[in-house]
């Protein structure tokens, strides 16, 4: 494929062609992929700005009805911005929206600096065989085999894959929430569509108020982080006596966390599990 130079300002992104999906991973380690992410786009930041005859791997784009978009290297584009360049080398594909979504399913499973955790391969995963069978109402290619699909996403269960076809041939008899739908690919989710109908979870929250609950959950994670779980379990019953019990009430020794409160809150082997 040959190698161009593009037009910083004349690349885009689109939400369906960024695969790696926080919201399908736990806020803990999406936080961790988070920071990652960005330690690699300053390592990268760094490297352009130490010379300016140096460039990144090449940024993989789709030519897409006029718009040229960025299916592989959304970290390299944001690098190249910080750096002030005007120009990225590029690899440009005439192709279709549908085809570019395979791509950037394809591609960001692939070895990557930063990688995608294993929710986040299972719905890529989950969405490429929905998308290829037209939401479970086309067959699907013939060389799709359950192994063809674990490897390329690299899920270790064979299991899982089937159970993905499987499931896939019915989702369009069921009926989902708004919030249960991927809004990058208009399917629904993976950990939704994979559970029995009716069974509840905290996913299913309106959608502004998952979205504040997510950032509230990652605020936390590092104040507990910073501050130990004794004292972050105190703070949260001193704030709800003072909230609902009144500003003026003492706090007596129950505010305090008890000694089963970490068997409720840390699995058994977390290094501040030691009662």
């Amino acid at each position: 494929m040959p190698e161009t130079r593009c037009d910083i300002s004349d690349l885009q992104t689109d939400e369906s062609l960024q695969v790696r999906d926080p919201s399908v991973v736990e806020v803990a380690r999406a936080r961790g992929q988070e920071r990652r992410l960005a330690e690699s786009v300053a390592t990268m930041r760094t490297t352009l700005e130490a010379s300016s005859k140096t460039e990144l791997e090449p940024i993989l784009v789709a030519s897409v009805d006029g718009r040229l978009l960025v299916v592989d290297g959304h970290h390299r584009l944001k690098a190249y911005r910080l750096a002030g360049r005007s120009e990225a080398p590029c690899k440009v594909i005439p192709t279709s929206m549908k085809m570019a979504y395979y791509c950037s399913l394809l591609m960001n499973a692939d070895d990557r600096a930063v990688e995608m955790t294993p929710e986040q391969y299972r719905e890529a995963a989950w969405q490429f065989i929905m998308a290829g069978t037209r939401g479970g109402r086309a067959p699907r290619p013939a060389h799709w085999s359950t192994r063809y699909i674990q490897a390329q996403f690299r899920i270790g269960s064979n299991n899982t894959v089937s159970s993905m076809f499987r499931i896939a041939e019915t989702v369009h008899e069921r009926e989902w929430e708004d919030n249960w739908i991927n809004r990058r690919t208009g399917y629904p989710f993976w950990k939704f569509a994979r559970r029995p109908e009716g069974m509840q979870t905290v996913w299913e929250l309106r959608d502004e108020i998952m979205d504040d609950a997510r950032k509230a959950a990652r605020d936390l994670g590092k104040t507990l982080e910073r501050y130990g779980f004794d004292s972050f379990m105190a703070g949260l019953r001193i704030l709800r006596s003072e909230r609902f019990g009144g500003y003026a009430q003492p706090v007596d020794h129950q505010v305090l966390p008890q000694p089963n409160d970490r068997a409720n809150y840390l699995p058994a082997d977390h290094p501040e599990f030691e009662y």
